[in-house]
């Protein structure tokens, strides 16, 4: 199987961050979605950011964070030709920005939970720092929004 889209010279790529929420699992399903419906490859990044690392009562095992990782994709790749497991400890927008333009991504999936605003202002958004920083289109996946192979009511937002 090819993972060339037609009429394109390099295969579509999704890449999607991980953290093991119900959101991320839907932002998963959703890249593995968009992957599948155009025969490319699926990059999934779990980033830890350096102030977590140092707050951890054990070290951070990235082998195993990223065997995790490799296992959770094949679970819910559902005929995706290439699932790749990535780990970094940076801060989950820009691991996800780097990564989309080290594999020249068209496409970066999140995924967000609806909170309340004082959560929100004090832990900040990931989904929101990354539309303000990314350089590519970024689908946001609601929680709630398991729905194996729908994406249409994801939002897209592209800002350069």
């Amino acid at each position: 199987m090819s993972t060339e889209a037609p009429g394109r010279d390099k295969p579509f790529v999704a890449v999607v961050g991980i953290d093991g929420s119900n959101p991320s699992l839907a932002a998963l399903t959703h890249a593995c979605a968009l992957a599948r419906a155009r025969g490319g490859i699926v990059h999934a990044l779990r980033a830890v950011a350096v102030e977590t690392v140092a707050f951890l009562d054990t070290p951070l095992d990235l082998h195993e964070e990223r065997q995790q990782l490799r296992a959770l994709c094949h679970e819910r790749a559902g005929g995706v030709a290439q699932v790749v497991a990535h780990v970094a400890v940076e801060r989950p927008e820009r691991a996800l920005e780097q990564l989309a333009r080290e594999v020249d991504a068209d496409v970066i999936v999140v995924g967000t939970s609806r909170r309340g605003p004082l959560r929100h202002l004090l832990w900040g958004a990931t989904a929101e720092r990354l539309v303000r920083r990314a350089s590519r289109p970024v689908v946001i996946v609601p929680e709630g929004d398991d729905r194996e192979g729908d994406h249409r009511e994801a939002q897209m937002r592209h800002e350069t």
